[in-house]
């Protein structure tokens, strides 16, 4: 088999653009869009707040802290198991020399 067949010749496209395109007044620069003007956004008014949203608030507030308190004894009671670990291994390297 022949693997350097010629392939037949294909031609350029052209891309030349048609002179009454290029002599009107209005060739150059092409604006696709025009500027939009600007359109003043109102802020919606503020919402009256009924009597439970405060104690709603107080709540979720107090939930929120107890949360971060449990995870705080959390890590604390794993950094505190683990302390024995690091002893040991600290301990093995000492005596292995290293």
């Amino acid at each position: 088999m022949d693997q350097h067949k010629k392939s037949p010749v294909r031609r350029k496209p052209s891309f030349s653009v048609p002179e009454e395109v290029l002599s009107s007044s209005q060739a150059g620069w092409v604006y696709r869009t025009e500027p939009k003007p600007a359109v003043a956004v109102a802020a919606a008014p503020p919402q009256p707040r009924n009597q439970d949203s405060g104690l709603v608030d107080a709540t979720a507030g107090a939930l929120a802290a107890g949360m971060a308190a449990v995870s705080i004894a959390f890590l604390l009671g794993l950094r505190v198991a683990s302390l024995p670990f690091g002893l040991g291994l600290r301990f093995f390297r000492a005596v292995a020399g290293n």
